[in-house]
This record gives C-alpha cells, sequence and structure tokens, in this order.
C-alpha cells in the first residue's frame, strides 16, 4: 500500500508556537508530528511514503532523515 502526505503550506496559523518551523515537525511529547504519521503509516502496511513538500522542504527532508524507517520507502516531492 501507498500513501501520499501534503506537507507543505506556510504555517502562518501556528506561527506564535513554531519558532518558524513547519508545522509539520512541530513536537508531540519529543517527537515530530510527521514522524508520528509515518510511524501509524508503518504499522498499518504502508510501504511507500511520498511527501509533498513545500516551503522549508529542507527542515522537513532533514528531520525525516533522522530517524530509521527500515519497512518503508520514503519519497520526497518538492514544490518548485
Amino acid at each position: 500500500m501507498e500513501a501520499v502526505i501534503l506537507v507543505g503550506g506556510q504555517g502562518t496559523r501556528m506561527k506564535s508556537v513554531s519558532n518558524d518551523l513547519p508545522k509539520s515537525i512541530l513536537e508531540i511529547q519529543g517527537t515530530p508530528f510527521l514522524v508520528w504519521l509515518i510511524k501509524l503509516l508503518e504499522k498499518n502496511d504502508v510501504k511507500k511514503i511520498i511527501l509533498c513538500l513545500g516551503i522549508k522542504s529542507e527542515l522537513i527532508i532533514e528531520c525525516i532523515n533522522k530517524y530509521d524507517f527500515t519497512d518503508i520507502e520514503i519519497i520526497f516531492s518538492v514544490e518548485k
């Protein structure tokens, strides 16, 4: 099974708590939200995820690459 996650957007409504980080990598209990989501998809037999990225994509890619997702393929699609 495959999944697509839309991770773009400026996050203007979250600016007061985000310290200019993309909202998808804001931490919940010490783990970025997007990592929680990927782990959940991985547990549910998703084998491939395409992350559609926009603004500050480099921060999101850097964050995700810190984690070892051995059973799932992650593809980064960056909007130009």
